[in-house]
């Protein structure tokens, strides 16, 4: 799949919809913020920007007219602040799984439902239907679970109790978690901040396959 497919895959996901100018707006109730700006590339070095009404009708012709990318994002960020415009900005990347994942050890991982206690009392119960679990002593130290999910993709949320990082277990979690996704047919995504050094080295050791990198900017 080309990567800025996967790219529309996950806005579809988050509630995020576009027109064919790269108007941006929300898929319906439920849906998350709508950033006023989203520039993404795709691993092959595609780039795609998308936009809101509430920009400066400048900003929209130049990435309707495709002059601002993802590479020109520092300059775009200074121009929306020229305008005394107070702007928050995320800077994420996306990553999907490789077929090797079927051979990994998942030893161990319980599939529980969110109604169960334990995984109340570990505050998975609101997000996905099912949760993967490790359990020490009959309580989870960690846990994944699809923050979103719908019949094309998922992605994952993954927590491990401070105590019990860096035993490999967020690892087995997050690979359980990804098998039963493709099982089902769904695409599964990881996601992450930039600055977000614990889940960059979690996806490294999985050794998952980055797609896009995605700047989104919020007024």
């Amino acid at each position: 799949m080309d990567p800025l497919e996967y790219l529309f895959l996950q806005m579809k996901l988050e509630g995020k919809g576009y027109n064919q100018d790269g108007v941006l707006s929300s898929l319906g109730p439920g849906s998350e913020d709508i950033p006023q700006v989203i520039l993404a590339k795709g691993n092959d070095g595609q780039q795609k920007s998308f936009y809101g009404s509430s920009i400066p009708r400048e900003i929209q012709k130049d990435i309707n007219h495709h002059k601002i990318t993802f590479s020109d994002s520092e300059q775009l960020i200074g121009q929306i602040r020229s305008h005394n415009i107070q702007i928050k900005v995320g800077r994420y990347k996306t990553y999907i799984f490789p077929d090797i994942i079927e051979e990994q050890d998942t030893n161990g991982v319980l599939r529980l439902s969110k109604s169960d206690t334990r995984a109340k009392d570990f505050g998975f119960s609101e997000l996905g239907n099912s949760v993967y679990a490790l359990l020490r002593e009959g309580v989870i130290v960690s846990a994944c679970v699809s923050t979103r999910e719908n019949n094309e993709c998922a992605e994952s949320w993954v927590f491990t109790s401070p105590e019990n990082r860096r035993k490999g277990f967020a690892q087995k979690v997050v690979l359980a978690w990804a098998k039963e996704t493709i099982g089902s047919r769904i695409i599964p995504f990881y996601s992450h901040e930039n600055d977000n050094i614990p889940s960059m080295e979690l996806a490294n050791k999985l050794g998952l396959i980055p797609v896009f990198e995605e700047i989104s900017i919020y007024t």
